[in-house]
């Protein structure tokens, strides 16, 4: 407070020249930000290069980089118009425009402006139409007729962001006579596009950035007040470096801020997983509850059982239990049925993978469980080796490649999941590739499971259960239409049990009688 009262007398109405040539000089004495390295580099480079672009690992900085070059900007040029672009508009609602808000609130100079509880709304200053606000990066049209003298664009998580909406900014950064500037950052989780081509085919239009993870002070040892909260720390490496290896594409693309080669054709690509792990927090837990059952068998083995809860396009809960019996798989699968339930909700689904004799002994306690009660859920088996729903009319060779298809459609639609290492990994590992089928035609096939056994050292246990929790899923809307339409049936119609063929014979249920 005494800052403030101190500052007041000084203070000058916004926009002003006196910080426009020195962005770093602004976030210090202005904002009162801890200038790092990264931060300085990102600003200098911003002031002085009509076009940068900045690959990192995580927690480098990115988000409190563009805050403060937002607000910079806006305190320093008349008319200034001040885009923040990304795939999902949570992305900058729970990201750059959270940290512009608490960095806007805590200024020594007060700023001003009207500030909007979204980016959306954003920060506005109508008496001269200065504005810094958020635009999803879906269609080319969302994001052209920026203009003005003064714009700087910023797009966050540029690897994500189509090609086409890419160069509708470009156009839309062509004026001159002003102050023009065009900033990407993001992780380097695709190989391809125009953050890709940035670093690479047309870098001599860029001012290119580089940061790894294993540079930020808390990595390299800071203590007291030079330690930077939120920043990536050696706790946080440690744990990449163990798993899953400083060798490995996740580690070079996560911590060290690298393109990796290796990135491509995957099933469902890294920076499809960063956006859906974005949403998590701004998403909706709501629609028909269904989860996801991949068992595992008794403690001889590493396999865990993992279960995942979905409603809609999120996945809320997703736990793992080792050593449990086919019974205990099923007393706790039915135990998290029950406290995510709603009083008078139509049956949930459960997703079983009853592919071997695990998955075969927690089938029949599900259907025993089913006769006593049929309306406690609705059984969907999944025998990955089987043909796709759709037969031969599938683009995809069998039906477990048809679940993780449906995944990946989920996740593109907006799609939310759990910030878990296990589970990013699992998803990221699989790749889809081409096989001709018998009939001559190709179709597509996911990684086998025993080769991302291979590749993970373990079983993508969590992996398998978040397709699991997604399958059957067709479109919000029309998932919030089948279940209003399964609660008023239920009052008329009666129960069904899931139509799916019984289960086949256990070729090892006779063991016991012979000692084996």
């Amino acid at each position: 407070m005494a800052e403030r009262i101190a500052t007041r007398g000084s203070e000058h109405s916004w926009p002003s020249p006196k910080y426009r040539r020195d962005p770093v000089r602004f976030a210090r004495e202005v904002l009162r930000v801890q200038v790092t390295d990264a931060l300085c580099n990102f600003l200098v480079a911003l002031l002085g290069n009509r076009n940068v672009t900045w690959r990192s690992g995580h927690k480098t900085g990115k988000t409190t980089a563009f805050a403060v070059a937002a607000l910079w900007f806006f305190c320093s040029f008349e008319r200034a118009c001040v885009p923040i672009v990304a795939v999902k508009e949570a992305q900058i609602d729970f990201g750059v425009y959270k940290e512009l808000r608490r960095l806007h609130r805590g200024a020594l100079i007060p700023i001003g402006g009207e500030l909007h509880a979204t980016c959306r709304g954003g920060l506005h200053e109508a008496s001269d139409d200065r504005k810094v606000w958020g635009m999803t990066a879906q269609k080319p049209e969302g994001v052209q007729g920026i203009s003005g003298p003064n714009v700087l664009v910023l797009v966050d998580e540029a690897s994500g962001v189509p090609d086409p909406v890419l160069e509708a900014i470009g156009t839309s950064t062509a004026g001159s006579g002003g102050f023009v500037r065009k900033a990407y950052a993001g992780n380097p989780t695709r190989t391809s596009g125009g953050f890709y081509r940035s670093h690479h085919a047309e870098k001599a239009n860029w001012f290119c950035l580089h940061t790894s993870s294993e540079d930020t002070p808390n990595a390299r040892g800071a203590t007291g007040a030079d330690v930077v909260p939120g920043l990536a720390g050696p706790d946080w490496i440690a744990e990449w470096k163990a798993n899953p290896g400083e060798d490995s594409p996740e580690y070079a693309i996560r911590v060290k801020g690298e393109f990796h080669s290796g990135a491509e054709g995957k099933v469902v690509a890294a920076e499809a997983i960063n956006t859906a792990e974005a949403l998590w927090d701004a998403t909706a837990f709501e629609g028909q509850l269904q989860i996801g059952i991949d068992p595992a068998g008794d403690k001889t083995t590493n396999d865990e059982t993992a279960i995942a809860v979905r409603r809609g396009l999120k996945i809320g809960t997703l736990l793992t239990w080792r050593g449990l019996t086919p019974d205990g798989i099923v007393e706790n699968a039915l135990a998290l049925l029950e406290s995510h339930r709603l009083p008078r909700e139509a049956r949930p689904r459960i997703a079983l993978d009853a592919e071997g004799v695990i998955g075969i002994d927690v089938e029949r306690a599900l259907r025993a469980r089913l006769l006593r009660d049929p309306e406690a859920f609705e059984l969907v088996i999944v025998r990955g080796s089987k043909m796709p729903r759709q037969g031969g009319g599938s683009k995809y060779q069998l039906l477990r490649d048809e679940v993780w298809g449906e995944f990946r459609d989920w996740v593109e639609a907006g799609g939310a999941i759990p910030t878990r290492s296990k589970l990013r990994q699992d998803l990221n590992a699989p790749d889809f590739v081409n096989v001709l089928c018998k009939d001559g035609r190709e179709r597509l096939s996911a990684t086998p499971k025993k080769d991302l056994k291979k590749t993970l050292g373990r079983s993508p246990d969590e992996g398998d259960a978040a397709t699991l929790s997604v399958y059957g899923w067709q479109s919000a809307s029309t998932e919030a239409d089948e279940a209003e339409a399964a609660a008023a049936a239920a009052a008329t119609a009666s129960p069904q049990v899931d139509d799916y063929d019984a289960p086949a014979m256990n070729p090892y249920d006779g063991l016991a009688v012979w000692g084996g």
